[in-house]
């Protein structure tokens, strides 16, 4: 008998039909057969799977005998599960550092943001002086001018400042979702490897 393995993620899916309660995928598999019998296996299907719902249909001069599904628990050795561990490890030593690069980048462009606003606050307010005439002086169309000026390029580097804080937060918090996840999947290796220890 010839046997061909396949993963189900590696297969084309050709179209998913939700309803309320379930959801029913197909799949495409294109392979060559021999003449005889034959025996396609599909791995990595879902656990949430209704093994009674499944259907194959055959296109081309063949004909399906028939179709058993079923669970099968993969045992991971201990040496499969110390190198997740310790690759889970590297990715959150990883993260943990591109968390804080990218907190300190918070903390710069969040400096000049307050740099810039307290700079434009000390322009706005009028000088001491109680001459008159020297205010009238300094009110004059070449002061107002840069002043103008000045906002444009307040205006303009305030909007980029804000833009960037936009854009670090959200890769903060991007790589806050990745530790919690790389966390997660730790703290269950750990748990699964204490289980085991334990039953023996």
């Amino acid at each position: 008998m010839n046997t061909n393995k396949f993963s189900v993620k590696d297969l084309t899916c050709e179209s998913v039909v939700v309803y309320q309660d379930r959801a029913e995928v197909k799949r495409l598999i294109k392979t060559k057969l021999s003449k005889g019998e034959n025996e396609l296996i599909l791995n990595n299907i879902s656990n949430n799977i209704d093994q009674d719902s499944v259907r194959v249909e055959g296109r081309g001069d063949a004909s399906v005998l028939d179709v058993v599904c079923q669970n099968k628990r993969v045992v991971e050795t201990d040496e499969t599960a110390n190198e997740k561990v310790k690759q889970l490890k590297i990715e959150i030593k990883e993260l943990e550092k591109n968390e804080q690069l990218t907190k300190l980048k918070l903390e710069r462009i969040l400096k000049q943001i307050s740099v810039l606003n307290d700079f434009a606050s000390c322009l706005s307010k009028p000088a001491n002086n109680s001459n008159s005439n020297v205010i009238s002086d300094n009110l004059s169309k070449n002061n107002v001018d840069n002043f103008m000026s000045f906002l444009d390029s307040y205006s303009g580097r305030l909007e980029k400042l804000d833009d960037s804080k936009y854009q670090i937060e959200k890769e903060l918090n991007t790589f806050r979702e990745q530790l919690n996840v790389a966390r997660d999947n730790l703290n269950r290796l750990n748990c699964s490897s204490l289980s085991g220890s334990d039953s023996m």
